[in-house]
């Protein structure tokens, strides 16, 4: 008796949200203008003449042929996005990689100058290459030794401006690198000395 009492109770429940719910579109479609004339209907259309003769070919609301067309339609059209954006993740993710090593080849090109601006290595000595005939003693500034006869001479360090300069017996030497080796090349007296 119970559940017969709660399924009356649920239909007219339904039946009464139902007519609602259609109160509400007909109101919202300007349909509710009381009992007399309006009626709702266009005066213009299919229902004009009192037949919906003038419908859309298949039947189908908003002019699709059938439901099952219309769903593959929708699904391919899904699964074209769903590639699109796989697309465009990836052509994103191939972007910041190049930036990234744009980025970091700009970095070390950055360093390099700084390294070659600050310490000279080749800005300094652009001549030396081609022998620059300034004599030091007996040493050609641009001339380069390797570590090991560096470490026969008899030197003296100094540093001047963070760069150290060796004074070995009235030429003077600083560190480089030629080809990963260590060598030692013959430059000017620093300030002061």
């Amino acid at each position: 008796m119970k559940i017969a009492n709660t399924r009356k109770a649920l239909t007219l429940a339904s039946l009464t949200l139902l007519i609602g719910v259609q109160s509400m579109e007909l109101a919202a479609r300007g349909g509710g203008r009381g009992m007399g004339g309006g009626g709702g209907f266009a005066r213009s259309g299919p229902a004009a003449g009192g037949s919906f003769a003038a419908r859309p070919a298949g039947g189908g609301a908003g002019g699709f042929s059938s439901g099952t067309a219309g769903r593959q339609d929708l699904r391919a059209d899904r699964t074209d996005g769903r590639q699109d954006l796989r697309g465009d993740r990836q052509d994103n993710v191939t972007d910041r990689q190049d930036n990234r090593l744009d980025y970091r080849d700009e970095a070390r090109d950055d360093r390099q100058d700084y390294y070659d601006d600050r310490y000279g290595y080749p800005g300094r000595w652009d001549n030396w290459a081609t022998g620059a005939a300034v004599v030091a003693g007996a040493a050609i500034v641009g001339s380069a030794i390797t570590a090991a006869s560096y470490n026969d001479l008899d030197c003296t360090t100094v540093y001047v401006d963070g760069l150290s300069y060796s004074d070995c017996g009235g030429a003077w030497y600083q560190p480089a690198y030629s080809g990963g080796d260590v060598t030692y090349v013959v430059v000017d007296a620093p300030p002061g000395y």
